[in-house]
């Protein structure tokens, strides 16, 4: 695999300043599916998703071009593959999770076009149990489930921990939520927590995320619920959950570090146990994806370096040390090539070898572009 570098950068296809990518994978064909945002010359966002072939370009024989847009605004915040070549995508309609009326769960073919059967015309609408707002961040599949999970809001700005599971026609399932939405365990007086991650394995679905953003937790959820007890983690937030056999790995970030001034560090450790690995060369960092390749565990997300912010892949060791011989130090910052000073990865894959990764880099005029990265997984390069 070649050095690394930005395998494709390119500006919202509907003529806004922002466009960013969430979720990256691989697909069946050996090409990558990204999902995320782009805005429109008025600025509304719309969620996309794109095919990207080998050389990084986005494939024109998928949707539109090599991307496909919602009509309406609403923004995607996850993706997840399925069966026969479908995938998933979910995320709020409009642009503020706490006001969105109800998240949305959307199927594609692999040619781009809206799954026949699965909802109304390959959307299903996430309403929140009784009147309030709903948003999701998370996706996963099972085989015979899909699962979107994220928060829902009260009229009264407080916010709990949501999941819905649909079957694979759109409509709600009960293999492990009964009636197709549960909503976990939350300690008493919390007001502002939320679900940012789902994995799910044989038999079971587990769900990551945070109590009101100082303290990670996780909900187990078995066949035939309902589950969902809480398991309080360590100071921080789960955005991303990677599962490795029998190892269940959490993966975030936590707010402040009086001991050395750092506003943000990077952590990751094991479930049920709470060691816990900080992500902490740098000034500040943030973790949002984690995943496997090349016999080793890779942490994504950014971090602040010489006063700009820049994408950046750890590399981590089955001791959960950072991994010497990776990068400088254990941590690849992808340098500032644009111009823009702002880089972020949100999503990290096994690809060709060794990783590929998305988000976005801004441009020296400001302008967001979606950005993917591809690295050597054993070196770094």
């Amino acid at each position: 695999m070649p050095g690394a570098g930005v395998l494709t950068a390119f500006p919202s296809p509907l003529g806004g300043n922002v466009c960013a990518a969430y979720s990256i994978f691989k697909d069946e064909a050996g090409g990558l599916l990204v999902a995320g945002v782009a805005s429109d010359k008025r600025e509304t966002f719309h969620s996309c998703v794109w095919r990207l072939g080998a050389s990084g370009a986005p494939d024109p024989g998928f949707g539109a071009g090599g991307q496909v847009c919602s009509s309406g605004e609403e923004w995607a915040w996850a993706a997840v593959p399925g069966a026969d070549g479908r995938f998933y995508s979910a995320g709020i309609n409009g642009r503020d999770w706490k006001r969105s009326r109800s998240a949305f769960l959307r199927c594609y073919t692999r040619e781009g076009l809206p799954c026949p059967g699965f909802g109304e015309e390959g959307l299903v609408l996430l309403h929140p149990p009784r009147r309030g707002y709903a948003a999701v961040f998370a996706a996963a599949f099972t085989g015979s489930s899909v699962f979107a999970a994220g928060a829902v809001t009260d009229s009264g700005g407080v916010t709990r921990p949501g999941i819905w599971e649909v079957d694979l026609s759109g409509k709600p399932s009960s293999k492990f939520l009964k009636g197709g939405f549960f909503s976990p365990e939350t300690p008493p007086g919390s007001r502002d927590s939320r679900i940012n991650a789902l994995a799910a394995g044989p038999g079971f679905l587990l769900a990551g995320g945070n109590l009101d953003w100082r303290e990670a937790a996780h909900w187990k959820f078995l066949p035939g619920g309902p589950g969902g007890e809480l398991v309080r983690g360590p100071a921080g937030t789960i955005r991303t959950l990677y599962v490795r056999g029998k190892d269940i790995f959490a993966g975030g970030f936590r707010y402040g570090d009086p001991a050395k001034g750092h506003a943000e560090t990077g952590i990751i450790f094991r479930l049920p146990g709470h060691e816990v690995t900080e992500l902490d060369s740098l000034e500040n960092q943030e973790l949002f994806s984690v995943t496997g390749a090349a016999g080793g565990l890779f942490a994504a997300g950014y971090a602040d370096e010489g006063g700009a912010v820049k994408a950046a892949v750890w590399g981590i060791s089955a001791g959960g040390k950072l991994r010497s011989g990776f990068g400088r130090g254990g941590v690849k910052v992808f340098p500032d090539e644009l111009g823009g000073r702002e880089s972020r990865i949100y999503s990290l894959t096994p690809y060709g070898g060794g990783l590929a990764a998305a988000g976005f880099s801004r441009r020296a005029d400001g302008v967001m572009t979606l950005a993917v990265w591809k690295l050597q997984a054993l070196s770094g390069r």
